[in-house]
């Protein structure tokens, strides 16, 4: 990487001296002279971004070594012309364009890399603020991924932190890091999904103080006509305990499991989050003990009682979708164990029973035997819970007991996300997307040979029922940035032109592209009558992470559970 940092920039000093030296008196021809200057470096630059980028976009490393090449050259610029900000701005333009010569695939798989770095850094700055070096590294790469100017690029940046932020919005809660770091790189949300995300978790914390608003009020209403004791066991949701299992619970020491349960509950909007379809939960009462679903049926309640007051029109529209995201912490004798939701009800299922078969797990959620293997992966693993014998049986691990000594002791079990098969999953849809939107975009441009971009977009977002069935599944997850950059990528191929004077019109060139650029290396392609035999056309959607709408107003539920007990195997689990 230093040698493609000195070439570079041994180029660059040639190339300006050149093109100043004719005439070194004329300041603004010497500024118009150097920007010409930077022509070759630059073609120079894209070449060894690319070849960097073929060689090395599959190694763990990549990510690093790809900011400190950046960072190099950038220093090898400054000390030519400064902290110049067009210069600045070439750079990055240069990387842009390197990483845009890749095939589709490649170039997402990178970009899920970045995705995935910033994640790995908040995750450690999370557990330690004084990690200074985490920090800086967090830095240095946000200045380096605002290189990502490209539509498309952007877009499938987006779409892969969307991701991860949710997981970590879920699991660890929002902070200051997450607002700073999304305010930094904003203009790689061309969708602006993490801040409506942050913005929506903010919304539903504001909700559930107006849902314990409600139920005061309605406690005031219930003393005031001589029903205190229904309201107040029924309302705020108090979990009754019989007394015979309290006596058993303080025979194993543990002293605080007469509390009500602590149930936060976010409602979040299809719009912003990615929702997995397997994460649903039909009914959180056939899951969970009565203490734990009586304040999900007073906040259900609630929201039912003030979307009738706003109108009975939303009413019909809004509903709540109760998901299986969001995480709970488990209290097993001293142990505290921070789990999902998923893994909370696994681990509830001992209070009745010493082992629990994989099969009866499958049968009682319904939910695919991968995302339950998902979900007991950790639970299972080296000095964890659980241990999973031959038969696929689950059985209490006999060396947790001895390890409660440590008094207070959390153990963080939470499962790893479940999108990180970028090319055998989240990639072979995308791609699959992005050759149908070609398509479509050709068809309707064809029929139409010049229309207006605004248009268009709405036409392929819509479109006609007769017109594809394949093209059904565009609903589920087709943006109008998705829409745009294949636009983009159409004109830059010279499928489609804009001319200057009538930018927003849109003109369809038939047969061979005018000005092909034969250098990108991007999926080719083809007229619907031609389809495209490649893998990713045929590929099966992905088994977790798709983004689904839920009608015009549907709203996911996640509930995040705290102070819940799990006592030893063969007694009751109080909440």
């Amino acid at each position: 990487m230093t040698g493609i940092a000195e070439c570079w920039q041994g180029v660059v000093q040639k190339q300006v001296t050149v093109e100043l030296g004719g005439d070194l008196g004329n300041s603004t021809g010497r500024g118009v002279s150097g920007c010409r200057g930077l022509t070759q470096p630059m073609v120079l630059l894209v070449s060894q971004v690319q070849r960097f980028l073929e060689v090395s976009w599959n190694n763990t490393d990549l990510v690093p070594r790809f900011c400190s090449l950046y960072l190099e050259l950038r220093q090898a610029m400054e000390e030519l012309f400064g902290q110049q900000t067009l210069f600045l701005l070439s750079l990055r333009q240069g990387f842009c364009e390197g990483l845009l010569q890749l095939s589709f695939l490649t170039a997402l798989h990178i970009t899920e890399q970045f995705a995935r770095y910033i994640d790995c850094r908040i995750q450690e700055i999370s557990t330690d603020y004084y990690n200074l070096q985490a920090l800086g590294h967090l830095q240095q790469f946000l200045e380096f991924v605002l290189f990502l100017s490209d539509l498309e690029l952007a877009n499938s940046f987006e779409h892969f932190y969307r991701h991860y932020l949710a997981d970590r919005l879920l699991s660890l809660g929002p902070s200051w890091l997450e607002s700073s770091v999304v305010d930094h790189i904003g203009i790689c949300f061309p969708n602006r999904f993490p801040q409506q995300m942050l913005k929506n978790l903010q919304e539903a914390s504001d909700l559930q103080r107006e849902q314990h608003l409600f139920c005061l009020q309605e406690m005031d209403t219930g003393l005031l006509s001589d029903e205190e004791g229904e309201f107040g066991g029924h309302i705020m949701g108090a979990p009754t305990v019989p007394l015979q299992d309290m006596e058993e619970e303080k025979s194993i020491g543990v002293g605080h499991l007469g509390e009500e349960p602590k149930v936060h509950i976010s409602v979040l909007s299809p719009r912003c989050w990615a929702i997995p379809s397997l994460c649903y939960m039909k009914d959180p009462t056939k899951y969970f003990p009565e203490s734990l679903c009586r304040p999900l049926n007073c906040f259900k309640d609630f929201y039912t009682k003030s979307q009738s007051l706003q109108g009975s029109d939303l009413t019909q529209s809004r509903r709540l979708q109760w998901t299986w995201l969001g995480n709970a912490e488990v209290q097993y004798g001293s142990l505290t164990l921070q789990v999902s939701t998923l893994q909370m009800f696994i681990l509830l299922q001992f209070n009745q029973r010493e082992e629990v078969s994989f099969e009866s797990i499958t049968q009682a959620t319904g939910l695919s035997q991968v995302l339950i293997g998902h979900a007991l992966s950790p639970l299972t693993a080296k000095g964890a819970i659980l241990t999973q014998e031959e038969g696929e049986c689950l059985t209490i691990v006999l060396h947790v007991t001895r390890s409660e000594p440590g008094a207070g002791r959390v153990l963080r079990l939470l499962p790893r996300q479940t999108y990180l098969n970028v090319e055998e999953d989240e990639g072979r849809t995308l791609e699959r997307k992005r050759n149908v939107i070609f398509c479509l975009i050709t068809q309707i441009m064809k029929e139409e040979k010049e229309l207006h971009i605004d248009n268009l977009v709405f036409r392929v977002t819509e479109p006609p029922s007769g017109l594809c069935v394949s093209l059904k599944f565009l609903s589920f997850g087709c943006s109008h940035t998705d829409v745009l950059s294949c636009i983009m990528h159409l004109i830059s191929q010279g499928y489609v032109r804009r001319s200057d004077d009538r930018p927003h019109i849109l003109e369809y060139l038939s047969k061979d592209p005018a000005t092909p650029h034969k250098g990108k290396a991007h999926i080719s392609f083809q007229s619907p009558g031609r389809k495209r035999q490649g893998h990713g056309s045929n590929q099966p959607p992905p088994r977790y992470v798709r983004r689904h709408q839920h009608g015009h107003n549907g709203c996911c539920v996640v509930l995040a559970t705290g102070n819940q007990s799990m006592c030893q195997h063969g007694r009751n689990i109080h909440h």
